[in-house]
């Protein structure tokens, strides 16, 4: 069977609170240190596809560069796309973003 994981990501100065659902049920939650060591561990021990969710924020940046390849999809949501993309230099359309306006 393929699972899929989406994972929710609340990213603060010295934690990251994560939710990771499948099947539509919250199979895990997650207080770990704000590093990508920790980030990593958590996301390489899921196996199946892995979709993550973040909030734009002054960590989004660093989360993206060190974490997307780790995924099968990473969105980062904001109600400026043109700014994201710039702040996360990467090329238009290259993050999927969602528009919270």
């Amino acid at each position: 069977m393929n699972r899929i994981y989406y994972i929710g990501a609340d990213v603060h100065s010295n934690t990251i609170e994560l939710a990771i659902q499948n099947r539509r049920k919250i199979v895990a939650r997650y207080s770990i240190p704000a590093t990508i060591s920790a980030a990593a561990e958590v996301l390489d021990s899921l196996h199946g596809k892995k979709h993550m969710a973040i909030e734009e924020g002054p960590m989004s940046g660093w989360l993206y560069r060190n974490l997307h390849q780790k995924v099968d999809r990473f969105v980062v949501a904001d109600r400026d796309v043109g700014y994201v993309e710039k702040e996360l230099s990467v090329r238009p359309g290259q993050c999927d973003f969602i528009r919270t306006d």
